[in-house]
């Protein structure tokens, strides 16, 4: 939010040349009441629950009523032009700073916002009330407006660098993410290809394995080469925006316990156990196999 210079803010709040006459024809009232506001703008901070964060002991807290004072006389002696804007704008890039919450700020407006009221009805004369009254708000209001524009500015700043930062990782993931899918479906053609060469292998050295030994080694590579085609359909359908479906996992787990058991057979020593145990694991996960695939489709 940019607040503009003065000139600009004239126009926002419709302060007119009569608004600055009427000011400076309360500015002695003013300053007759500043050690009364000093006093009681202390008193008000004082109540602050975290004032102590910002102000730490009685010296600091004095300091800054004097400060405090000195703009508050400044609302109705001005200058009224483009240094007063930079003037109330290095306020409230002090309260940014020191992290002083922006409650506070609308609080201790609203106070002075009081205070003025009371002023003015104590000391103007009643026909003159309503247009003091009407200056009065209206330069409060344009302290308001500069001094909470700072907080504004600084909440879109961190706004936009969090969203740049989430921008740039997400778009730094999704492209991480695309590389190690390609590395993944290359290394998938690759091991494909090997388990090819494997079964070829297989089936050209049959005389010298026997053909029952060469057959079943030939059909388990056959089975290990099926799965690598799921797990890269699988994958490229992924790449595609497809989900991955659960059946694909336990169909792998499927054929490697059936590749389990060809190999088992091909054993001289027979481990019933271990066969008995891989039949009954191969039933179980082809009965969910069947399940989740039914229910995927």
């Amino acid at each position: 939010m940019n607040i503009g210079n003065f000139a600009d803010l004239k126009i926002r709040y419709r302060f007119t040349s009569e608004d600055e006459r009427n000011l400076k024809a309360i500015f002695s009232a003013a300053k007759d009441n500043s050690a009364k506001f000093k006093k009681e703008f202390h008193e008000e901070l004082a109540g602050y629950r975290r004032i102590r964060e910002f102000f730490p002991n009685e010296e600091s807290l004095e300091k800054h009523d004097d400060l405090i004072t000195k703009w508050f006389l400044k609302l109705f002696s001005g200058p009224f032009d483009s240094a007063y804007t930079k003037y109330v704008k290095s306020i409230a890039k002090a309260h940014v700073e020191n992290g002083v919450p922006i409650h506070y700020v609308t609080d201790a407006l609203n106070f002075v916002r009081d205070f003025c009221i009371s002023m003015i009805d104590d000391s103007a004369e009643p026909s003159m009330r309503s247009k003091l009254k009407r200056s009065t708000n209206r330069i409060i209001d344009m302290n308001l407006g500069m001094l909470t524009s700072e907080h504004l500015e600084r909440l879109v700043e961190k706004r936009d660098f969090v969203k740049r930062v989430e921008g740039g990782v997400i778009r730094f993931s999704r492209r991480f993410t695309q590389i190690l899918n390609i590395i993944l479906i290359i290394s998938l053609v690759l091991i494909s290809v090997g388990i090819t060469a494997d079964i070829i292998i297989s089936l050209l050295r049959i005389k010298e394995l026997g053909v029952q030994n060469g057959v079943i080694g030939a059909i388990g590579s056959i089975l290990v080469l099926w799965v690598m085609i799921e797990i890269t359909d699988t994958e490229i359908s992924h790449l595609k925006g497809k989900r991955i479906p659960i059946s694909a996992f336990i169909g792998v787990a499927l054929v490697a316990f059936v590749r389990d058991a060809l190999v088992s057979t091909m054993s001289i020593e027979k481990d019933y156990t271990t066969t008995l145990v891989t039949v009954i694991a191969i039933l179980l996960l082809g009965i969910t196999y069947w399940l989740i695939k039914k229910k995927e489709q």
